[in-house]
């Protein structure tokens, strides 16, 4: 699945959308003028429709990405790399330096940062619609950590909605399961290996 929005002034409201939506990387293509703008969210390897190709990594992503870019004749992005989204974005930053403008990273998955739940577990979570519903109803607040809430906030209103919005991003979980699975197991432990000077 890819989304494509133009023009620019939808940016921040397609961005907010495909976060919530589970999409990890937005590409924006800068115009000579503000109306010539666009942006493209991609869906990640096995989320919402797409395939997970056997032996993927954030490596084969990126060049996923950089196959469709050459589809639509996109030379140069700016990419916008969003929770585990980073992993498959910092490959394509590192794999097409010429295609990439800009590189932003926000909430990704980074060097120090790996741990994931044991398969066990996290395969009977994500089986199951009704637990993050529960999660979702009976203690907020853990689920709002693993949404990536910051411990001790205190959030304002619009921080709130932000935080409902991408509660509710995941529903439903089943088209998701594979994806999160292989950010969980493969993607997010990349990033240890990844040059970082």
């Amino acid at each position: 699945m890819v989304d494509v929005f133009r023009p620019p002034a939808a940016v921040l409201a397609v961005a907010r959308e495909a976060i919530a939506k589970g999409v990890g990387v937005l590409w924006f293509q800068p115009g000579t003028h503000t109306d010539e703008a666009a942006g493209l969210a991609p869906s990640l390897f096995g989320y919402l429709g797409s395939t997970l190709p056997e032996g993927a990594t954030p490596a084969t992503q990126a060049d996923a990405f950089a196959s469709l870019l050459d589809y639509l004749e996109v030379s140069q992005v700016v990419l916008f790399g969003y929770s585990a989204g980073g992993p498959s974005a910092i490959q394509f930053a590192l794999r097409h330096r010429d295609r990439t403008t800009v590189l932003v990273l926000m909430a990704s998955a980074l060097p120090g940062k790996d741990g994931a739940p044991p398969k066990f577990i996290a395969r009977t979570m994500l089986g199951s619609d009704a637990f993050f519903w529960l999660l979702r109803r009976l203690v907020p607040t853990q689920l709002g950590r693993l949404m990536g809430v910051p411990a001790g906030l205190r959030p304002t209103p619009e921080q709130r909605m932000t935080v409902a919005d991408s509660e509710e991003g995941p529903f439903p979980i089943a088209p998701r399961k594979e994806g999160v699975l292989f950010d969980l197991y493969v993607s997010n432990p990349a990033v240890q290996d990844m040059p970082w000077s």
